[in-house]
């Protein structure tokens, strides 16, 4: 026998153990689906509620914004900074990390080390080739060809370049900046993650 009822101004004709289990799932008194009811008509399942599809699920697992600055940086303490060619000058601190986009993270001890492994991260990627390279307004270049400082601080690279560490944490972040730029990349593409001094160190 069927039943007719009127729900919501819509007009529901259905048997009785139906027209039961539709009430239910309205009320939300119920975990029953659709596939569950049978085949109701039309106009019953326009008032069903329909599951999410993949792609909404997909969206509400995805990582919230501050996860994904989270991944910019490495370590959860506070007293490790970034230091890049948006900064205010470095202090004080120890290198412990450097960032050069696309091409990885690599640790470092020292500020020197900066300079040298990006230099050599740069090498590795066929960017720096054997040529000198100027620094800004700066007697002392990037790299160079040819050894003419007496300088202790003076390195040569694995290709046969010699560059100047013996300078400033700001300088040597400047330095690394402006050699990834000469080679092509974005000056967003360096950063190094250092971290404060301690009082005890």
């Amino acid at each position: 026998m069927k039943i007719s009822i009127q729900i919501n101004d819509l007009d529901v004709v259905a048997d009785k153990q139906m027209l039961v289990q539709l009430l239910a799932l309205l009320s939300g008194n119920s975990s029953s689906t659709p596939e569950v009811l049978g085949a109701p008509d039309a106009q019953a399942t326009e008032n069903v509620p329909e599951e999410l599809p993949p792609e909404k699920e997909v969206d509400a697992s995805r990582p919230t914004k501050k996860r994904k600055s989270d991944l910019t940086n490495p370590f959860a303490s506070s007293d490790v900074l970034i230091a890049n060619a948006y900064t205010k000058p470095i202090k004080d601190g120890q290198p412990v990390q450097v960032l050069l986009v696309p091409y990885g993270r690599f640790a470092v001890k020292s500020w020197k080390d900066v300079l040298v492994e990006t230099a050599e991260m740069l090498i590795t990627a066929g960017l720096l080739t054997y040529r000198t390279i100027p620094f800004a307004h700066s007697q002392i270049p990037l790299v160079t060809t040819s050894k003419r400082s007496t300088r202790s601080s003076v390195v040569q690279l694995t290709n046969g370049l010699y560059m100047d560490v013996g300078h400033s944490a700001k300088d040597i972040v400047r330095r690394a900046v402006a050699l990834v730029e000469a080679c092509g990349l974005s000056d967003k593409a360096f950063a190094v993650y250092y971290k404060k001094w301690s009082r005890h160190e």
